[in-house]
């Protein structure tokens, strides 16, 4: 498998991996094997794997098709071997209507509110690390990649589950702030597109699931804590 042009390469006490950038027509060009990773990531009511990964084709297939979409993968780097995937992160400009955001306990700060309405936040919509490749780094440098190559907007918007905890910490530890709690990515309005799964395993069909809500400027050098939002009501309460 080719996925685009190198982009960066690390070396881990699992295999290489290396980094590259997909675009739209490539992206939907490897749509089987993203889904096989988005079935190995994200465990399933028994049965169900088959349904879960035609839908993940289908938010692709759509998401594929936005304004500003942008996507990197991590794949292996084992020299005489086909490359496997193993990592993918992507997503896109968010619509000034807000219709992305999902219901909030205390709803949209005003100034994220007015930094979507002016079009300028990139949201990530798919997080996704396969469960060998997880604490080596590859998650870090899959986000700093999305985040160095994006230059659409001012700010970052993601939901993550808060019952995949690896994924919040790591956010919270790479610079995201949180400003409140939401549904869980998938459960409500255009941010089912979003269903956000990282280092952690989180079952999709757990009851009664929520999750948080977390910004960061894209200027803000990735990989460094950001500096505070212009907001009164940046939320830095621990998932629960």
């Amino acid at each position: 498998m080719v996925l685009g042009r190198p982009h960066h390469l690390i070396r881990s006490d699992v295999e290489d991996v290396r980094f590259r950038p997909l675009d739209r027509w490539q992206a939907d060009d490897h749509r089987d094997a993203l889904a096989d990773l988005f079935v190995e990531c994200c465990p399933r009511t028994p049965g169900q794997e088959f349904a879960h990964r035609e839908e993940f084709i289908d938010r692709l297939t759509a998401d594929v098709r936005r304004e500003g979409f942008a996507m990197q993968v991590a794949e292996t780097a084992n020299l005489g071997q086909p490359a496997r995937l193993v990592g993918c992160v992507y997503g896109y400009p968010l619509g000034r209507d807000g219709s992305w955001w999902p219901p909030m306990d205390d709803g949209l700060p005003p100034e994220v509110e007015q930094l979507t309405a002016a079009g300028q936040v990139f949201g990530i919509v798919q997080f996704l690390v396969h469960p060998r490749f997880q604490r080596h780094g590859v998650a870090e440098h899959l986000h700093d990649q999305l985040l160095t190559g994006t230059r659409r907007g001012a700010m970052a918007a993601i939901v993550v589950d808060e019952a995949d905890r690896p994924l919040l910490d790591a956010c919270r530890a790479w610079g995201w702030q949180d400003i409140g709690r939401t549904p869980a990515p998938g459960e409500t309005g255009e941010a089912a597109a979003g269903e956000v799964a990282g280092a952690g395993a989180v079952a999709a069909d757990a009851e009664e699931r929520t999750g948080r809500a977390l910004v960061r400027p894209v200027e803000q050098t990735p990989g460094r804590p950001a500096s505070p939002l212009p907001t009164s009501r940046i939320n830095h309460e621990p998932a629960r």
